[in-house]
């Protein structure tokens, strides 16, 4: 660029002679003309860098643009936590994803015991023939009906408050109508247990020792 100023002041400036002066003249000329085409070659150089680096670069994002995106799709082997269990549906039951949730097994139901059922009644004591009473004392009628009243005629009756047999004695009273009677063979046994015909006769002794009275409510059939 120096020399294309220089030359041009040279064509400029005026000569003392016109050969020289023409000469100078051509050669200015001739140094703008390269000058020029030097600042067009240059100009042309620039331009063509531009387009090939736009080129360049249009090439690369189409590039970019073709190559297919693919997402990691390897299963993380390590487990986590928050991932739900799965299991493969069995053959013959497709659910939608070949996946079935797992299902934690209920606990096994448990009955409760049957309460034992209770010890049937005892049968009723075969009808023994009753001891004939006394004479003198009440028939054997009104003792039925005392049986009747205190036992329902049964001569094995138990009652929880501690009264047993056809009679109701408890043991304190057995045993000493028992041992008042001579009948020690008696003391200890538990009235229910005892024949008809020995509640019969303990039953006989009390009343003709006491009279209706150990019986207060079922006394008056006596």
């Amino acid at each position: 660029m120096r020399t294309f100023f220089e030359q041009l002041r040279r064509f400029i400036a005026p000569k003392a002679s016109n050969e020289s002066n023409n000469k100078n003249r051509v050669v200015g000329l001739v140094a703008v003309v390269g000058c020029v085409v030097a600042l067009a070659a240059a100009i042309t150089m620039l331009r063509s860098g531009e387009t090939d680096e736009v080129a360049t670069g249009e090439a690369k994002s189409v590039a970019a643009a073709e190559v297919p995106v693919t997402e990691d799709t390897t299963p993380d082997t390590e487990p986590n936590d928050s991932d739900e269990a799965v299991v493969e549906a069995p053959a013959g039951n497709a659910v939608s994803g070949g996946v079935v949730p797992t299902t934690s097994t209920p606990p096994p139901e448990t009955t409760a015991a049957a309460p034992p059922e209770p010890a049937p009644a005892p049968e009723p004591a075969p009808n023994a023939e009753p001891t004939p009473p006394p004479a003198g004392g009440p028939s054997a009628e009104a003792w039925a009906k005392l049986r009747d009243c205190e036992a329902s005629g049964r001569y094995d009756a138990v009652n929880p408050a501690g009264y047993y047999g056809a009679y109701q004695f408890n043991q304190g009273t057995w045993d000493s109508v028992a041992k008042s009677s001579g009948r020690n063979d008696l003391v200890g046994v538990n009235p229910a247990k005892a024949s008809p015909a020995d509640q019969d006769a303990m039953a006989f002794a009390l009343y003709a020792s006491r009279g209706a009275q150990p019986w207060p409510t079922c006394g008056r059939f006596l």
